[in-house]
């Protein structure tokens, strides 16, 4: 079994992934508090109480709360000088926080689904809670040992992170006019979402000295990961600024 060796960065492209990080999570906090201000500060009448869909921007606020949480970990593990078990456990929370963030805006397609009587069961639900379960029995180093209980758990994650843009894209078939329009915007954020934190470079550090194909595409992923994430915070947002909720 092939463990990899330790990944040679320059110090340019680890500057460049810090600073992406940084971008990602600022932009993540500023739509967190535009969602905390729109529900709990913002005065409504009571007509337009009525209109904003709470539910759904509340579970967003959860979603992207703990996506944050979970990329500040990541941030600390990676670039404080820490004990390495105290760096694996901080990993692995961060890893559970992002499947619980999916989770929890799953349940609320499928529920949303289920009450527009296109969809009568919560499967998708189960799946990604199941998945949740089993990620709190793996630890991040069995996870990046090559073989094939990685790649079996490689083929769980990209399950667990297609569901969201299955669903959105399913209720953008559904929907209509500027509705079908932000379904279909947050099922392709979700992609870019689910793309950067699969191909992210603590994912993928177990392949490192496999070839130097592979090494440079590796060496990447520190920039496109990051982007991908940005990218994808910056496709949810638009889908919820400045809505008319309905």
């Amino acid at each position: 079994m092939f463990n990899g060796t330790i990944i040679q960065i320059e110090p340019q492209i680890l500057l460049l992934n810090l600073s992406l990080w940084i971008i990602n999570i600022s932009l993540n906090i500023y739509i967190i508090l535009y969602i905390f201000f729109k529900l709990y500060i913002k005065k409504y009448s009571e007509e337009e109480r009525k209109e904003l869909n709470v539910l759904n921007l509340t579970t967003w606020l959860l979603f992207l709360l703990l996506i944050c949480v979970a990329n500040i970990i990541t941030l600390f593990f990676r670039f404080v000088v820490i004990e390495e078990s105290l760096g694996l456990l901080l990993e692995g929370i961060a890893i559970i926080l992002v499947y619980i963030a999916i989770f929890i805006k799953v349940l609320y397609l499928e529920n949303l689904l289920h009450k527009l009587k296109y969809y009568k069961r919560y499967y998708v639900s189960i799946i990604s809670f199941i998945n949740i379960i089993i990620f709190f029995f793996i630890t991040p180093t069995q996870f990046k040992e090559v073989g094939t209980l990685q790649y079996i758990l490689l083929i769980l994650i990209a399950i667990n992170f297609s569901f969201l843009p299955i669903l959105y894209l399913f209720l953008s078939i559904k929907t209509t006019g500027e509705n079908r329009r932000r379904a279909f915007e947050i099922s392709a954020g979700a992609v870019f979402l689910g793309l950067g934190l699969l191909l992210r470079p603590l994912n993928l550090e177990g392949y490192y000295g496999v070839s130097e194909l592979l090494n440079t595409l590796i060496i990447w992923t520190y920039i496109t990961a990051p982007i991908s994430i940005l990218i994808a915070m910056i496709l949810i947002f638009d889908s919820i600024h400045k809505r008319k909720e309905k």
